[in-house]
């Protein structure tokens, strides 16, 4: 069966975030993430599935939810990836049960606003094997097609909240750690097994209401003097792994 005109309409509405909460839906796209879904815990989730006739000639159909079929060059038209030609999934919007924000190490993340470095900072916190990332509200958000591809395949896995930052720092026992340009070299320091770990927005750094409550405050030593800046996704991985070494 091909895909519906109404169900392309829909799949297209996605693209936008006040339609992906309104309809409490969003894309998984390309072969690799949609068969990280269907092997994981979230397939549950899964509407239906839309894939090309020599896709579906290559893996089989599964029966638990409908697949349709459409052409390759609509697949890449409907979706937000115009490289995709293989596979897409609709799949309803999910929630991470919430901690109790007593024990665990958790990146938060102050308006990060590139959705390819939310998508790469949530892999690196499940490469690391973190308990959470925690993001300010009204930002990014993980449901992103260009988070989704970003992060191949974590966001099944890595905890994810949306709420105020300064709320949850004030109420949890968890050590604060800061990252600021005005911080301790963190080679340098004796860190918390457990806690959270400030991330700021890009160009700006952490807000300064947030650095005030923070109990250390770290940042990176260049080998490189000539080099003053990384990707906030490379410093963040940088900065887990010596936290967590």
């Amino acid at each position: 069966m091909y895909l519906p005109n109404s169900k392309q309409k829909l799949i297209r509405a996605l693209r936008k975030k006040k339609e992906r909460i309104s309809q409490k839906l969003f894309l998984v796209e390309g072969h690799t993430n949609v068969t990280e879904l269907l092997l994981s815990d979230k397939r549950k989730y899964i509407v239906f599935l839309v894939g090309t006739p020599d896709y579906w000639s290559t893996y089989l159909k599964p029966s638990d939810f409908p697949c349709y079929n459409i052409y390759p060059s609509k697949l890449s038209t409907i979706g937000s990836l115009s490289t995709n030609h293989t596979i897409l999934a609709l799949v309803r919007i999910f929630l991470f049960p919430k901690p109790n924000w007593k024990t665990g190490s958790f990146l938060m993340l102050e308006k990060i606003s590139n959705p390819g470095n939310l998508g790469a900072i949530l892999r690196v916190a499940d490469w690391f094997n973190l308990d959470g990332v925690v993001v300010e509200q009204n930002g990014v958000s993980w449901h992103n097609s260009k988070v989704i591809r970003g992060s191949m395949g974590s966001f099944l896995r890595i905890g994810y909240w949306e709420m105020s930052l300064i709320n949850l720092l004030k109420s949890s026992p968890l050590p604060i750690i800061g990252t600021s340009l005005s911080g301790k070299n963190i080679n340098s320091m004796k860190l918390p097994k457990h806690g959270f770990m400030l991330i700021g927005q890009e160009t700006r750094g952490l807000s300064q209401k947030l650095l005030d409550i923070c109990q250390q405050q770290v940042k990176l030593i260049p080998i490189n003097k000539e080099v003053n800046s990384l990707n906030v996704a490379t410093a963040v991985a940088i900065l887990v792994y010596i936290w967590k070494n």
